[in-house]
């Protein structure tokens, strides 16, 4: 009797010894399969940029009223080129996820895959940086998607393509997926005493609009957009990739560098060589 209370005392130690370890390396694994499925749908963006004359994807064809009939959301435009869905997902989110996502549109062709997972693929673990990529702007009137282009970006290693997203938020915890669309902390700077709306590249004003899924970061901890709908699946970190591919791990913090995160976008970008998000006309 007392050697076999000595053997489970041994394996309790041993477990408790190892358990970390396994959780550790499981962790590390699920990152690094994140950071090569960034770095797949970085690869399609670059096929993406070289058919459609060097201009990124719009989050969305339609901004009023998108259904699964009349849109099509920046996931599908790139699916052609990955095939698999399983790619826009995170490993680390093993949150429940609606049942909507298994169905498709039975109005829709049977044929054409693209259109079946229209909202699959808004729950996309990666997040676009749309609102300076491709934002969507109403002028006279009328939502027009904008499209920048990739040489316009001033320095492709420093601008933000895609980050970690998650849904939605509930009570501190995640469910439901990812985001396909992120929102940045700041929108705003201050250049020769006046005020410059860079989601725009102009003078902040009331003549066009930007269509924006929240208005900037939340102080609120337990809210889905305490960072912009960005998430850190990866033990306090997130995935990045940017513009010009390179994808990695980085902390929370790292994605409001060199911005004073207000609510409402009150804030100001401080430091455009710290400000991960502005493509920097």
């Amino acid at each position: 009797m007392m050697e076999l209370l000595v053997v489970l005392a041994v394996i309790a130690t041993l477990s408790a010894l190892l358990f970390p370890a396994v959780i550790a390396a499981k962790d590390q694994a699920r990152r690094t399969v994140c950071v090569v499925n960034f770095g797949q749908v970085s690869m399609a963006t670059s096929l993406y940029l070289q058919d459609y004359d060097d201009r990124y994807m719009p989050a969305n064809y339609q901004v009023d009223s998108p259904t699964s009939q009349n849109d099509k959301t920046w996931v599908q435009l790139l699916l052609p080129y990955v095939n698999n869905l399983k790619i826009f997902r995170c490993p680390a989110d093993v949150a429940s996820r609606s049942a909507a996502e298994g169905t498709f549109d039975e109005s829709l062709s049977p044929v054409d895959s693209a259109e079946r997972f229209y909202d699959i693929s808004m729950r996309s673990n990666l997040g676009y940086n749309y609102l300076y990529l491709a934002p969507p702007v109403k002028e006279g009137g009328v939502w027009q998607v904008q499209p920048r282009m990739y040489t316009q970006l001033s320095n492709a290693s420093q601008t933000l393509l895609f980050v970690d997203t998650v849904h939605e938020v509930v009570d501190g915890r995640p469910q439901g997926g990812g985001n396909y669309l992120v929102i940045p902390p700041c929108r705003y700077e201050v250049v020769n005493d006046t005020k410059v709306d860079t989601f725009l590249a102009t003078v902040a004003g009331p003549s066009r609009q930007v269509f924006a899924a929240h208005a900037g970061w939340t102080p609120q901890e337990s809210s889905t957009y305490v960072f912009g709908g960005a998430w850190p699946w990866h033990s306090g970190t997130v995935t990045v990739v940017r513009a010009d591919g390179s994808a990695k791990v980085v902390k929370t913090a790292d994605l409001a560098g060199g911005c004073e995160v207000k609510d409402q976008w009150g804030g100001f970008i401080s430091d455009r060589g710290r400000y991960l998000w502005d493509f920097q006309p």
